[in-house]
C-alpha cells in the first residue's frame, strides 16, 4: 500500500510535467510521446526512486512511500510519547533544581531564618 504525495501531480499542466521530466533527464522526444497520465506516472515513479536512493533533491515532494503497518504505527507513537515524557521530566526536574537553588541563595525557607524573626 502507498501513501499520497505531498503535492498533487494531477494539477500540473502538460508543460510543467514536461519540464519536470526534462529535469529528470528525459529527452523531449520521449516526453512528447507520453500522454498526460503516463507523464504523471513516470514523474511519480522517478521521484519515488530518487527519494529511495536518498538523492535529496526537490523532486522528492512527488514521491510516494509505503504505508506503515498498524503495529509499526503504534510503535512509532509509543516512542514519540516516551520521548515527550522524558523531556517533560527533564524540564520539570531542571526547573525544580533551579527553584531550590534560587530559594537557598536568598535564604528563603530556611529554618534558621524563620527562628530569627
Amino acid at each position: 500500500k502507498i501513501t499520497g504525495t505531498q503535492n498533487d501531480l494531477r494539477k500540473l499542466t502538460m508543460k510543467q510535467m514536461a519540464s519536470l521530466l526534462r529535469s529528470y533527464g528525459m529527452k523531449d522526444k520521449q516526453i512528447g510521446v507520453l500522454k498526460r497520465w503516463d507523464r504523471v506516472h513516470v514523474i511519480r515513479d522517478l521521484s519515488t526512486k530518487a527519494a529511495s536512493d536518498g538523492m535529496g533533491d526537490e523532486m522528492e515532494r512527488f514521491a510516494r512511500g509505503e504505508k506503515l503497518r498498524l503495529s509499526d504505527q503504534r510503535q512509532n507513537y509509543k516512542e514519540r510519547i516516551q520521548e515527550i515524557w522524558r523531556r517533560q521530566i527533564m524540564s520539570l526536574t531542571a526547573d525544580a533544581g533551579t527553584e531550590a537553588a534560587a530559594t537557598s541563595d536568598l535564604g528563603i525557607g530556611s529554618v534558621k531564618d524563620t527562628n530569627e524573626v
